[in-house]
């Protein structure tokens, strides 16, 4: 599933940043590669969250410097989303009462 995100992730940075696959490397500058400013940051958020589904804080972006940190941080956010989602269908499916759908009687008794 890893190497799976991680070539999603170039697939996406190769068509949105118009860069060369073979520049992506995990020891690879983000910044220096992507040729990024202030407003491609704020892209690179909202494609990360759009494509991922995972909630980035622009500021995280901080300390990240290679594109393995940058593919480390968002495997470890779609899994943390992941199993919040769970964790709140859990919550969900055992706060839910048991409903009768049936409107017949819960027990029946045999007349003699």
């Amino acid at each position: 599933m890893e190497q799976e995100i991680i070539e999603s992730i170039n697939t996406l940075l190769v068509e949105e940043f118009e860069v060369e696959r073979g520049q992506i490397t995990p020891e690879a500058d983000l910044k220096t590669t992507l040729d990024l400013d202030s407003l491609d940051y704020i892209d690179l958020v909202a494609i990360t969250e759009s494509n991922f589904g995972c909630k980035v804080k622009p500021e995280d972006f901080n300390d990240i410097r290679t594109f393995g940190e940058f593919y480390n941080y968002i495997i470890a956010h779609t899994r943390s989303e992941s199993a919040e989602v769970v964790s709140k269908a859990e919550v969900v499916s055992k706060a839910e009462p048991t409903r009768q759908t049936s409107r017949e009687p819960a027990e029946t008794k045999e007349l003699i």
